[in-house]
C-alpha cells in the first residue's frame, strides 16, 4: 500500500542501482535526490530499520537542498 516501496524506472537505471544503498548510488539527476532520500528514510523508519553511518551521511547530503 506504500507508493514509495516500488518505483518504476527504466531498466537501465534500475540495473545501475541494483540493491545499492544511498551511500553507494544516487539518482543521476540531482533534482531527484530529495524525493529519493526522503522516501528511503521514511521507509526505513516505518519498518524500524537502521541505517549505517555512511548511509546517513549520504541521505543528509541528498536532503541538504530540500
Amino acid at each position: 500500500d506504500d507508493p514509495d516501496e516500488l518505483n518504476a524506472v527504466r531498466g537501465s537505471l534500475n540495473t545501475t542501482k541494483g540493491d545499492r544503498t544511498p551511500d553507494q548510488w544516487k539518482p543521476p539527476l540531482v533534482d531527484s535526490w530529495c524525493r529519493y532520500a526522503m522516501s528511503w528514510a521514511r521507509i526505513k523508519h516505518d519498518w524500524g530499520l537502521t541505517v549505517t553511518a555512511a548511509e546517513l551521511a549520504a541521505l543528509q547530503q541528498m536532503t541538504a537542498g530540500c
